[in-house]
């Protein structure tokens, strides 16, 4: 669905863009061909339609500044499209019929049914026609930047000089980590079956919950092996797989969780008394401290590379645009 809608909101223009070559008042002149003021307007309603959404207030001061940049911005990104659709018809860049069915395939396969899919093009008053000329001009794109981007590399060294010169920046850093395993007792008393959190398999009662933690940290503190207790006793369905064992750092465990294992001072500690979440109630050892340190570059080459790779094709996608532009005869006259 994410995507679906990531598409339409990518070629939303460029459809537009492949029309708007006609007559009356116009924005901008490419090349010839205008983009008219209606085609504008329908644009920029659309932009400040979905700014407000975002909570944009345009009728501050700061509001109507960035409404006046908001203009100018909207007609560039037109114009850019415009240059584009113009460029592939030039260079005879075209998609073939079974390279858009593929795509289209591709969407609807994000829908749980065919009624879904119609009813999201319906809601957006997309015809499937819409959709097929759509995918079209977004192949084109694709071709386009393919085309544009072949060849770029990054070597190993330009990824190194990139490490050494931000290693010390919050990227590279990997946060104090806790290794902890857990005993998770669930609560289903009737009163929690619309939490997300709660097992449906469990029939106990908050208060029988607590009472059976507590009863196995006491085995626990007997000399009785945690692990055995966990794979035993435990309402986490990961039981299985890794013992109850979690590494993490602050930020990715429910807080009470998260609070108390953090709270746990040296490996083998337990907690002394039943932790409660929305999942019921935990047990917690810690296991392992694991300090904050710097990521190597081993760890993070890979990442790096691709993400050096992704800026280099962006750099040389936009000089390519800023070269159609330059060699473009462009007339404005957005008031």
């Amino acid at each position: 669905m994410k995507k679906f809608i990531k598409i339409l909101a990518a070629v939303f223009v460029l459809t537009l863009a492949l029309g708007l070559a006609g007559c009356g008042d116009y924005v901008a002149k490419v090349n010839g061909k205008t983009i008219s003021k209606k085609e504008f307007d329908r644009r920029f309603s659309q932009v400040q339609a979905d700014m407000k959404l975002q909570g944009v207030d345009f009728t501050s001061a700061d509001g109507q500044k960035m409404l006046k940049n908001l203009k100018q911005q909207t007609l560039d990104q037109m114009i850019n499209e415009l240059l584009i659709s113009q460029y592939a018809k030039e260079k005879k860049i075209e998609p073939t019929k079974d390279e858009i069915t593929n795509k289209i395939n591709e969407i609807r396969a994000q829908f749980t049914s065919p009624q879904e899919f119609e009813k999201a093009l319906k809601d957006r008053n997309i015809s499937n026609d819409d959709l097929t000329e759509m995918v079209r001009i977004q192949l084109i794109n694709e071709k386009i930047y393919n085309e544009i981007t072949k060849g770029i590399t990054v070597s190993e060294q330009e990824v190194k000089d990139y490490y050494e010169k931000h290693k010390t920046e919050a990227e590279f850093q990997s946060p104090e980590q806790r290794q902890v395993r857990h005993i998770l007792i669930a609560v289903n008393d009737g009163n929690a079956q619309n939490n997300p959190h709660f097992n449906t398999s469990v029939k106990r009662t908050d208060a029988e919950a607590k009472k059976l933690a507590e009863d196995l940290i006491k085995q626990i503190k007997a000399g009785k092996d945690f692990t055995t207790l966990a794979k035993e006793k435990s309402d986490d369905p990961g039981v299985k797989e890794n013992g109850g064992q979690y590494t993490f750092s602050r930020g990715e465990m429910v807080k009470e969780f998260e609070d108390a294992a953090f709270a746990l001072k040296k490996p083998g500690d337990i907690t002394e008394t039943p932790v409660k979440t929305a999942f019921g109630y935990h047990i917690i050892k810690l296991e392992k401290i694991i300090p904050a340190r710097q990521k190597s570059y081993d760890e993070v080459k890979e990442q790096l590379k691709n993400y050096l790779l992704e800026q280099k094709k962006r750099d040389a996608y936009s000089k390519f645009l800023n070269d159609l532009r330059k060699k473009a005869k462009i007339e404005t006259k957005l008031s």
